[in-house]
């Protein structure tokens, strides 16, 4: 009985120093993976921490770009703004420009018909050719170009009628390039007097300026033409 008694007591104390043994190996094993997790958390800790001051940083470099974009945009305004300031002044310059070449344009024609009328008070008086009667009909679109040679100064006058009931005679004066140089307009009777400024053959052109629906007879002009040359 004893023996049974101390066999059990000897298992009993291995059992607790196996337990202890148990025990101590797992103390030390959770006291390494406590150690290792301690050091991963503190390593992640440090990423954690490095990565706030990454996104401080970045945010900060946000805000100063946002900043220098404010600036930008501050700043292209305020050009902006003295660009159309600019364009405004160019525009009323541009528009006294026009202004001061249309009040050169008059005193330059101004000065050349003072310079004629001078030039005409010096010059030999005119003395009247002989009378010119002329007489016909134009269809719509048609016209008929009568030359006149003029020197400078010589003169042209005369009466020109629309002898039918219609209102599309429209007659003008070319001057020996083809430009228009007096138009009398759309008339049915007019009395004109024209002064050539220079030398050449002239044209007086009586047009039948019908537009539209023009064929019936009554569209046709007929005219009846007088004018005498003042020549020196």
């Amino acid at each position: 009985m004893s023996r049974l008694h101390s066999g059990m007591i000897s298992a009993l104390q291995w059992i607790l120093m196996a337990a202890a043994v148990v025990f101590a190996g797992a103390s030390i094993w959770m006291n390494v993976l406590w150690l290792r997790a301690s050091q991963q958390l503190s390593t992640t800790l440090g990423e954690l921490a490095s990565t706030q001051q990454q996104l401080t940083t970045a945010r900060n470099q946000l805000l100063s770009t946002q900043q220098d974009l404010t600036d930008a945009k501050r700043t292209v305004s305020s050009q902006q703004s003295q660009i159309t300031d600019l364009a405004s002044k160019l525009t009323t310059a541009q528009q006294d420009l026009s202004s001061v070449k249309v009040t050169l344009e008059r005193a330059n024609q101004s000065i050349a018909r003072m310079t004629a009328e001078i030039a005409d008070l010096r010059s030999p008086p005119l003395t009247a050719g002989q009378p010119v009667s002329s007489s016909g009909t134009l269809n719509p679109g048609k016209l008929i170009s009568i030359p006149l040679d003029l020197n400078r100064f010589e003169q042209v006058q005369g009466e020109i009628i629309q002898t039918n009931g219609g209102n599309d005679m429209k007659v003008y004066i070319q001057d020996p390039a083809g430009a228009m140089v007096r138009d009398f307009g759309t008339i049915r009777q007019s009395n004109f007097k024209f002064t050539a400024e220079s030398a050449g053959r002239y044209s007086l052109v009586i047009q039948n300026n019908c537009q539209g629906n023009c064929q019936f007879p009554e569209y046709i002009v007929q005219y009846n033409l007088r004018y005498v040359v003042y020549k020196r």
